[in-house]
Order: structure tokens, then sequence, then C-alpha cells
């Protein structure tokens, strides 16, 4: 994943990481079972649109499986590892980033 930045005053998204992989810690990087759904929030106005906000989903790629298993969900549900969903969460809203009412992760925090 990367980060989602502001470029002249836009919100910026470069990449949503894995959303379906045949890569395990086992041969990678743990980071490659991490990935995230974007959801733009649009304003849409006689004027135009524009985009207001942005949210985003961070998932986590169960093996041997490959399901993506969005984190907030599967922690509820006890679908994986409590301490691997958690690590992923942690992960990702590190390297995307938060901007109060701007750009937040969905859940906006888990336990």
């Amino acid at each position: 994943m990367q980060p989602i930045v502001r470029v002249d005053g836009k919100l910026v998204v470069y990449g949503e990481g894995q959303l379906l992989s045949n890569e395990s810690a086992a041969c990678c990087p743990v980071q490659t079972e991490d990935g995230m759904l974007v959801f733009l929030h649009i304003l849409v106005t006689s004027r135009g649109s524009k985009v207001t906000n942005i949210s985003y989903l961070p998932t986590w790629d169960r093996h041997p499986d490959y399901t993506v298993q969005p984190i907030g969900e599967a922690l509820r549900r006890h679908q994986a590892p409590a301490d691997e969903l958690r690590a992923s969460y942690q992960r990702t809203t590190s390297v995307v980033g938060r901007i109060r009412g701007v750009l937040e992760p969905i859940p906006a925090a888990v336990r």
C-alpha cells in the first residue's frame, strides 16, 4: 500500500495493496497480505462535482483460501487470528494515513 496524499489540493490514491494474492508470509513480506478498499465521497452540485472526503476499509488476505477479510468484520466474527488482523490494520493505517474528517479508516480503531 501507499499513502493517500494531497497533490495540488486534491486527494490522490496511489496504491491499494493486495485484494487477491497467492503470496503469503511464508514466502514474502507479511505486508503482501494487507490491502484496502477505498471509498470516494463525492459532492455533486449544479456547478460540478468534487471529492469531499475518502474513507478506506483495511483488508487482510487469509491463507490458504485467499479470502479477503475486512479487518473490523473479521475481528468481530473471529475469522482469523486477532493478533494478525490487528497488526495488518496497524500497518495499513500507519502507511495510508488519517486526516480528521477528510481521510478516515473503517473502522476508526480496532481492539
